[in-house]
């Protein structure tokens, strides 16, 4: 391993932290809240609103991540990496749903 690139390339390694750091706690903060709404949304007696909650969770988590930042990135014509939010938020919060149904 060359140690020297490792140590070269640390700079801008660390400048990166900042938006690394932004995007990864507002993921989980939105994925929180969007878990919270779809856990509600199952557990409310409205069989529509249960259905669109399910459907919505099983696309969802069918669907790998990156395809959804491509799908996000570029299919809805986005300049800045800063889309990949709402699509980083929406996989964190998948499983979430699911985690705080009660058992039954």
């Amino acid at each position: 391993m060359r140690w020297d690139v490792l140590f070269g390339s640390f700079p801008a390694l660390l400048s990166a932290l900042p938006l690394t750091l932004e995007l990864a706690l507002t993921s989980i903060a939105l994925g929180f809240m969007l878990a919270v709404l779809l856990a509600t949304a199952r557990l409310s007696g409205v069989r529509a609103l249960s259905a669109l909650a399910y459907a919505f969770v099983y696309v969802i988590r069918g669907t790998p991540l990156l395809a959804q930042v491509f799908f996000v990135y570029y299919g809805l014509g986005a300049n800045s990496m800063r889309c990949a939010t709402p699509s980083c938020g929406r996989s964190s919060g998948k499983p979430m749903p699911a985690l705080s149904l009660p058992c039954r």
